[in-house]
Protein backbone atom coordinates (compact mmCIF):
# COMPACT_ATOMS: atom_id res chain seq x y z
CA UNK A 1 0.00 0.00 0.00
CA UNK A 2 3.00 2.31 0.28
CA UNK A 3 3.60 2.69 -3.25
CA UNK A 4 -0.07 3.62 -4.34
CA UNK A 5 -0.86 6.62 -5.33
CA UNK A 6 -3.74 7.86 -4.20
CA UNK A 7 -6.36 10.84 -5.69
CA UNK A 8 -9.09 12.65 -3.80
CA UNK A 9 -11.87 11.29 -6.03
CA UNK A 10 -10.71 8.02 -5.31
CA UNK A 11 -10.84 8.53 -1.72
CA UNK A 12 -13.94 10.00 -1.25
CA UNK A 13 -15.37 7.07 -3.38
CA UNK A 14 -13.92 4.67 -0.76
CA UNK A 15 -16.80 3.60 1.76
CA UNK A 16 -13.69 3.10 4.40
CA UNK A 17 -12.47 5.62 4.14
CA UNK A 18 -15.84 7.75 4.03
CA UNK A 19 -16.42 5.34 7.55
CA UNK A 20 -12.57 6.32 8.77
CA UNK A 21 -13.12 10.19 8.30
CA UNK A 22 -16.81 10.30 9.83
CA UNK A 23 -16.66 8.14 13.08
CA UNK A 24 -14.13 8.30 15.96
CA UNK A 25 -14.46 4.58 16.59
CA UNK A 26 -14.58 3.23 13.19
CA UNK A 27 -13.71 -0.27 12.42
CA UNK A 28 -11.55 1.17 9.18
CA UNK A 29 -9.53 3.66 11.68
CA UNK A 30 -6.78 1.75 12.26
CA UNK A 31 -6.08 0.83 8.72
CA UNK A 32 -6.15 4.28 7.53
CA UNK A 33 -4.23 5.61 10.02
CA UNK A 34 -1.52 2.69 8.81
CA UNK A 35 -2.04 3.65 5.29
CA UNK A 36 -1.44 8.00 5.35
CA UNK A 37 1.32 7.03 7.87
CA UNK A 38 2.67 5.03 5.29
CA UNK A 39 2.28 7.74 2.74
CA UNK A 40 3.52 11.38 3.92
CA UNK A 41 4.23 12.52 0.44
CA UNK A 42 0.32 12.19 -0.06
CA UNK A 43 -0.38 14.05 2.92
CA UNK A 44 -2.31 16.82 1.07
CA UNK A 45 -4.60 14.44 -0.81
CA UNK A 46 -5.41 12.52 2.53
CA UNK A 47 -6.31 16.01 4.01
CA UNK A 48 -8.14 17.50 1.36
CA UNK A 49 -9.95 14.34 0.61
CA UNK A 50 -11.10 14.17 4.43
CA UNK A 51 -11.60 18.06 4.30
CA UNK A 52 -14.42 17.72 1.16
CA UNK A 53 -16.23 14.54 2.95
CA UNK A 54 -16.31 16.95 5.95
CA UNK A 55 -17.65 19.69 4.11
CA UNK A 56 -19.82 17.78 2.43
CA UNK A 57 -21.64 15.84 5.49
CA UNK A 58 -21.76 19.40 7.33
CA UNK A 59 -22.65 21.49 5.29
CA UNK A 60 -25.41 19.72 3.10
CA UNK A 61 -29.14 19.42 4.99
CA UNK A 62 -31.01 16.09 4.51
CA UNK A 63 -33.75 18.18 1.58
CA UNK A 64 -30.07 19.93 -0.13
CA UNK A 65 -28.56 16.33 -0.46
CA UNK A 66 -31.61 15.00 -1.57
CA UNK A 67 -32.09 17.69 -4.29
CA UNK A 68 -28.78 17.67 -5.45
CA UNK A 69 -28.91 13.73 -5.78
CA UNK A 70 -32.06 14.35 -8.49
CA UNK A 71 -30.24 17.74 -10.23
CA UNK A 72 -26.84 14.80 -10.45
CA UNK A 73 -28.96 11.94 -11.83
CA UNK A 74 -30.60 14.53 -14.49
CA UNK A 75 -27.21 15.83 -15.48
CA UNK A 76 -25.28 12.53 -15.64
CA UNK A 77 -28.07 11.00 -18.00
CA UNK A 78 -28.71 14.46 -20.12
CA UNK A 79 -24.58 14.27 -20.41
CA UNK A 80 -25.11 17.80 -19.23
CA UNK A 81 -20.89 19.32 -19.17
CA UNK A 82 -21.99 22.39 -17.34
CA UNK A 83 -21.96 22.70 -13.74
CA UNK A 84 -24.97 24.33 -12.47
CA UNK A 85 -24.87 25.99 -9.10
CA UNK A 86 -27.61 25.77 -6.16
CA UNK A 87 -28.89 27.10 -3.57
CA UNK A 88 -26.22 24.74 -1.70
CA UNK A 89 -24.42 26.85 1.35
CA UNK A 90 -20.92 28.77 1.05
CA UNK A 91 -18.60 25.78 1.66
CA UNK A 92 -20.61 23.58 -1.48
CA UNK A 93 -20.53 26.74 -3.20
CA UNK A 94 -16.66 27.16 -2.76
CA UNK A 95 -15.85 23.42 -3.84
CA UNK A 96 -17.77 23.42 -6.95
CA UNK A 97 -16.32 26.45 -7.99
CA UNK A 98 -13.37 24.68 -7.43
CA UNK A 99 -13.93 21.97 -9.85
CA UNK A 100 -15.69 25.11 -12.47
CA UNK A 101 -12.20 26.42 -13.12
CA UNK A 102 -10.85 23.18 -13.86
CA UNK A 103 -13.79 22.70 -16.00
CA UNK A 104 -13.29 25.95 -18.25
CA UNK A 105 -9.21 24.87 -18.07
CA UNK A 106 -9.62 21.11 -18.92
CA UNK A 107 -12.68 20.38 -20.22
CA UNK A 108 -12.73 16.65 -20.47
CA UNK A 109 -10.66 16.21 -17.11
CA UNK A 110 -13.23 18.91 -15.39
CA UNK A 111 -16.13 16.84 -16.42
CA UNK A 112 -14.58 13.95 -14.73
CA UNK A 113 -14.32 15.70 -11.46
CA UNK A 114 -17.58 16.45 -11.98
CA UNK A 115 -18.75 13.21 -12.61
CA UNK A 116 -16.80 11.83 -9.17
CA UNK A 117 -18.42 14.40 -7.23
CA UNK A 118 -21.42 14.05 -8.27
CA UNK A 119 -21.44 10.11 -7.47
CA UNK A 120 -20.11 11.36 -4.20
CA UNK A 121 -23.05 13.25 -3.54
CA UNK A 122 -24.95 10.41 -4.18
CA UNK A 123 -22.76 7.85 -2.40
CA UNK A 124 -23.53 10.12 0.95
CA UNK A 125 -27.19 10.38 0.49
CA UNK A 126 -27.20 7.02 -0.19
CA UNK A 127 -25.10 6.56 2.93
CA UNK A 128 -26.79 8.36 5.72
CA UNK A 129 -30.12 9.39 4.39
CA UNK A 130 -31.52 6.78 1.39
CA UNK A 131 -30.17 3.02 2.17
CA UNK A 132 -33.52 1.67 1.14
CA UNK A 133 -33.82 3.12 -2.30
CA UNK A 134 -30.81 1.44 -3.67
CA UNK A 135 -30.35 -1.95 -1.58
CA UNK A 136 -31.73 -4.77 -2.02
CA UNK A 137 -33.42 -6.85 1.13
CA UNK A 138 -30.27 -8.70 1.66
CA UNK A 139 -27.95 -5.49 1.66
CA UNK A 140 -30.30 -3.85 3.88
CA UNK A 141 -29.59 -5.73 6.32
CA UNK A 142 -26.31 -5.48 6.30
CA UNK A 143 -24.47 -5.38 9.80
CA UNK A 144 -21.93 -2.67 10.84
CA UNK A 145 -19.53 -3.58 13.67
CA UNK A 146 -17.69 -0.89 16.07
CA UNK A 147 -14.31 -1.65 17.26
CA UNK A 148 -12.17 -0.55 20.16
CA UNK A 149 -8.94 -1.35 20.60
CA UNK A 150 -5.89 -1.29 23.05
CA UNK A 151 -2.29 -0.56 21.87
CA UNK A 152 0.66 -2.31 22.72
CA UNK A 153 1.58 -1.58 26.39
CA UNK A 154 -2.24 0.04 26.88
CA UNK A 155 -4.47 -0.93 29.13
CA UNK A 156 -8.07 0.75 27.71
CA UNK A 157 -11.21 1.74 29.30
CA UNK A 158 -14.35 1.27 26.60
CA UNK A 159 -18.11 1.59 28.09
CA UNK A 160 -21.09 -0.27 26.13
CA UNK A 161 -23.64 1.09 24.88
CA UNK A 162 -25.91 -0.82 27.92
CA UNK A 163 -23.49 0.76 30.73
CA UNK A 164 -21.42 -2.46 31.03
CA UNK A 165 -17.73 -1.61 30.83
CA UNK A 166 -14.20 -3.53 29.50
CA UNK A 167 -11.06 -2.91 30.41
CA UNK A 168 -8.94 -4.10 27.38
CA UNK A 169 -5.63 -5.77 28.08
CA UNK A 170 -2.86 -4.34 25.77
CA UNK A 171 -2.91 -5.11 22.42
CA UNK A 172 -6.74 -6.69 22.68
CA UNK A 173 -9.64 -5.63 20.72
CA UNK A 174 -13.70 -6.21 21.80
CA UNK A 175 -16.26 -5.65 18.60
CA UNK A 176 -20.11 -4.87 18.97
CA UNK A 177 -22.36 -5.21 16.35
CA UNK A 178 -24.87 -2.44 15.30
CA UNK A 179 -27.99 -4.19 17.27
CA UNK A 180 -26.20 -4.43 20.10
CA UNK A 181 -28.09 -4.57 23.49
CA UNK A 182 -31.72 -4.44 20.97
CA UNK A 183 -32.54 -7.86 21.58
CA UNK A 184 -29.39 -9.17 22.71
CA UNK A 185 -25.85 -8.55 23.93
CA UNK A 186 -23.27 -9.98 22.17
CA UNK A 187 -19.11 -8.74 21.66
CA UNK A 188 -16.25 -9.98 19.95
CA UNK A 189 -12.91 -10.14 22.05
CA UNK A 190 -9.52 -10.86 20.55
CA UNK A 191 -6.87 -10.46 23.10
CA UNK A 192 -7.64 -10.65 26.94
CA UNK A 193 -10.05 -7.91 28.67
CA UNK A 194 -12.32 -7.78 32.15
CA UNK A 195 -16.17 -7.39 31.88
CA UNK A 196 -18.06 -5.71 34.26
CA UNK A 197 -21.43 -6.29 33.15
CA UNK A 198 -25.03 -4.18 33.54
CA UNK A 199 -27.76 -6.29 34.83
CA UNK A 200 -30.48 -7.01 32.68
CA UNK A 201 -31.80 -10.82 33.33
CA UNK A 202 -33.48 -10.09 29.54
CA UNK A 203 -30.29 -9.68 27.40
CA UNK A 204 -27.96 -12.39 28.53
CA UNK A 205 -24.46 -10.89 27.53
CA UNK A 206 -21.96 -13.17 25.70
CA UNK A 207 -18.48 -12.92 24.73
CA UNK A 208 -17.71 -14.91 21.88
CA UNK A 209 -14.02 -15.62 20.89
CA UNK A 210 -13.59 -18.13 17.90
CA UNK A 211 -15.26 -21.27 19.09
CA UNK A 212 -15.38 -20.09 22.68
CA UNK A 213 -18.18 -18.14 24.41
CA UNK A 214 -19.12 -17.28 28.09
CA UNK A 215 -22.61 -15.81 28.65
CA UNK A 216 -23.36 -13.81 32.03
CA UNK A 217 -26.49 -11.60 33.11
CA UNK A 218 -24.73 -9.41 35.64
CA UNK A 219 -21.23 -10.43 36.43
CA UNK A 220 -17.53 -9.80 36.65
CA UNK A 221 -15.12 -11.94 34.89
CA UNK A 222 -11.61 -11.79 33.14
CA UNK A 223 -11.34 -13.62 29.82
CA UNK A 224 -8.20 -15.07 28.29
CA UNK A 225 -8.61 -15.19 24.65
CA UNK A 226 -5.47 -13.87 23.06
CA UNK A 227 -4.60 -17.37 21.55
CA UNK A 228 -8.23 -18.82 21.72
CA UNK A 229 -7.46 -21.72 18.92
CA UNK A 230 -4.83 -22.58 21.64
CA UNK A 231 -6.09 -21.34 25.06
CA UNK A 232 -8.66 -20.19 26.45
CA UNK A 233 -9.27 -19.19 30.05
CA UNK A 234 -11.51 -17.17 32.07
CA UNK A 235 -11.75 -15.97 35.93
CA UNK A 236 -14.74 -14.83 37.68
CA UNK A 237 -14.49 -12.47 40.16
CA UNK A 238 -18.75 -11.79 40.83
CA UNK A 239 -21.80 -13.07 39.64
CA UNK A 240 -22.67 -16.46 37.45
CA UNK A 241 -20.99 -17.23 34.22
CA UNK A 242 -21.76 -20.24 32.10
CA UNK A 243 -18.66 -21.14 29.21
CA UNK A 244 -19.00 -23.37 26.18
CA UNK A 245 -17.17 -24.61 23.98
CA UNK A 246 -17.59 -27.28 20.74
CA UNK A 247 -17.78 -30.33 23.62
CA UNK A 248 -18.20 -28.96 26.72
CA UNK A 249 -20.43 -26.52 29.00
CA UNK A 250 -19.18 -25.36 32.84
CA UNK A 251 -20.74 -22.71 34.84
CA UNK A 252 -18.37 -21.09 37.40
CA UNK A 253 -18.89 -19.21 40.51
CA UNK A 254 -16.51 -16.61 42.58
CA UNK A 255 -13.53 -17.58 42.46
CA UNK A 256 -13.59 -20.29 40.08
CA UNK A 257 -11.09 -20.24 37.04
CA UNK A 258 -11.82 -22.87 33.82
CA UNK A 259 -9.58 -23.05 31.05
CA UNK A 260 -9.70 -25.71 27.86
CA UNK A 261 -6.29 -25.81 25.74
CA UNK A 262 -8.22 -26.05 22.36
CA UNK A 263 -11.97 -25.66 21.54
CA UNK A 264 -12.21 -29.55 21.27
CA UNK A 265 -11.30 -30.41 24.65
CA UNK A 266 -13.18 -29.90 27.85
CA UNK A 267 -13.33 -27.79 30.77
CA UNK A 268 -10.93 -28.07 33.45
CA UNK A 269 -12.30 -26.09 36.57
CA UNK A 270 -9.97 -24.61 39.87
CA UNK A 271 -9.66 -21.76 42.07
CA UNK A 272 -7.65 -18.72 42.03
CA UNK A 273 -6.26 -15.73 43.81
CA UNK A 274 -8.91 -13.29 43.35
CA UNK A 275 -6.55 -10.57 44.85
CA UNK A 276 -3.92 -10.62 42.07
CA UNK A 277 -7.21 -10.17 39.89
CA UNK A 278 -8.48 -6.72 41.78
CA UNK A 279 -4.57 -5.84 42.15
CA UNK A 280 -4.91 -5.30 38.49
CA UNK A 281 -8.30 -4.05 38.08
CA UNK A 282 -6.64 -0.76 40.80
CA UNK A 283 -4.01 -0.16 38.40
CA UNK A 284 -1.52 -0.49 41.09
CA UNK A 285 1.63 -2.58 40.94
CA UNK A 286 4.47 -2.44 43.00
CA UNK A 287 8.15 -3.74 43.36
CA UNK A 288 9.78 -3.54 46.58
CA UNK A 289 13.86 -4.58 46.10
CA UNK A 290 12.02 -7.18 43.68
CA UNK A 291 14.11 -9.33 42.08
CA UNK A 292 14.26 -8.61 37.99
CA UNK A 293 12.96 -11.84 36.68
CA UNK A 294 10.17 -11.89 39.45
CA UNK A 295 9.52 -8.39 38.40
CA UNK A 296 9.39 -9.33 34.87
CA UNK A 297 7.35 -12.16 35.01
CA UNK A 298 4.68 -10.04 36.82
CA UNK A 299 4.90 -7.10 33.70
CA UNK A 300 4.33 -9.99 31.39
CA UNK A 301 1.20 -10.91 33.31
CA UNK A 302 -0.05 -7.68 34.02
CA UNK A 303 0.22 -6.32 30.62
CA UNK A 304 -0.01 -9.77 28.25
CA UNK A 305 3.32 -9.48 26.79
CA UNK A 306 6.19 -11.55 26.22
CA UNK A 307 9.63 -10.27 27.62
CA UNK A 308 12.69 -11.41 26.81
CA UNK A 309 16.30 -10.59 28.39
CA UNK A 310 19.38 -10.45 26.62
CA UNK A 311 21.68 -8.83 29.12
CA UNK A 312 22.63 -11.83 31.26
CA UNK A 313 24.30 -8.73 33.95
CA UNK A 314 20.87 -8.06 35.08
CA UNK A 315 20.01 -10.94 36.23
CA UNK A 316 20.67 -10.16 39.68
CA UNK A 317 19.57 -6.98 39.93
CA UNK A 318 16.38 -5.83 41.94
CA UNK A 319 13.38 -3.48 41.63
CA UNK A 320 11.67 -1.07 43.61
CA UNK A 321 9.02 1.65 42.88
CA UNK A 322 5.62 2.14 42.77
CA UNK A 323 2.82 2.51 39.96
CA UNK A 324 -0.41 3.75 39.62
CA UNK A 325 -2.70 3.25 36.43
CA UNK A 326 0.00 3.81 33.66
CA UNK A 327 1.64 1.99 30.61
CA UNK A 328 3.99 -0.78 30.61
CA UNK A 329 6.51 1.96 28.34
CA UNK A 330 6.35 4.41 31.62
CA UNK A 331 7.47 1.41 33.90
CA UNK A 332 10.32 0.14 31.39
CA UNK A 333 11.49 3.67 31.05
CA UNK A 334 11.88 3.84 34.27
CA UNK A 335 13.61 1.01 35.18
CA UNK A 336 15.69 0.81 32.13
CA UNK A 337 17.30 3.94 33.79
CA UNK A 338 17.82 2.82 37.43
CA UNK A 339 19.77 -0.29 36.03
CA UNK A 340 21.61 1.03 32.74
CA UNK A 341 19.57 -0.94 30.25
CA UNK A 342 17.34 -0.04 27.10
CA UNK A 343 14.41 -2.12 25.46
CA UNK A 344 12.71 -1.87 22.20
CA UNK A 345 9.48 -3.84 20.86
CA UNK A 346 9.09 -6.55 18.39
CA UNK A 347 5.94 -7.25 18.12
CA UNK A 348 4.22 -8.49 20.88
CA UNK A 349 7.23 -8.87 22.73
CA UNK A 350 10.11 -6.55 24.32
CA UNK A 351 13.41 -7.09 24.12
CA UNK A 352 15.65 -6.42 27.15
CA UNK A 353 19.12 -5.59 26.71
Amino acid sequence: MTNKKFTVEELMLDEGFLDFCLYEDSAYRPYWEHVIESNPQQKTIFEKAAANISLLNAGLSEKEILMQVEKVRNQLQSGNKIIEKTNAKEGEEEYLNELSEDLKAKPFKGFFLFSAAAIIIICLAIYFLVPSLTKTPAQSNQVLVTAYRSLPGERRRVELPDGSVVLLNTNSEVTIKNDFNKTRREVELKGEAFFHVAKDASKPFIVKSNDFSTTAIGTSFYVYARHSDKEYKVDLLEGKVKLNSKINTMFLTPGEEAAANTPGTLFTKSNFDTSNLEEWLNGKISFNKTPFNEAVEKLEKWYAVDIEIKNGGIDKKTISGDYDNVSLDDILKVISFSISCKYTYVNNTVIIE
